[in-house]
């Protein structure tokens, strides 16, 4: 029994420190985005963003972040945070796009 569980804790402990790797390698790039989403898509922040034109601004900021991430990440990774399934063609188009 104990043969059974010792390479399944391994394997459950190198998956689960990947993920925990990713996942703190990524925080920055995801508050970044997360901000520039609240940003753009408030009502709060509509008034601002009329006032000072910053509409064109935070559009290219928020491109450049996701091609930096497209860049640094598979497009299967980055599919998934779009909301497509793996299956689909059109995040390898929109990323092929993206990149150039």
């Amino acid at each position: 029994m104990i043969a059974g569980i010792i390479p399944a804790f391994l394997g459950e402990s190198h998956f689960a420190f990947l993920t925990y790797a990713k996942n703190f390698h990524q925080t920055p790039w995801r508050r970044q985005m997360d901000y520039l989403r609240q940003v753009g898509g408030s009502k709060e922040a509509a008034k601002e963003l009329k006032l000072f034109n910053l509409s064109n601004y935070l559009t290219d900021r928020f491109t450049d972040s996701l091609r930096r991430f497209a860049r640094k990440t598979s497009p299967s990774i980055a599919a998934v945070f779009l909301g497509w399934s793996p299956g689909d063609p059109r995040p390898a188009r929109l990323l092929r796009r993206l990149c150039l």
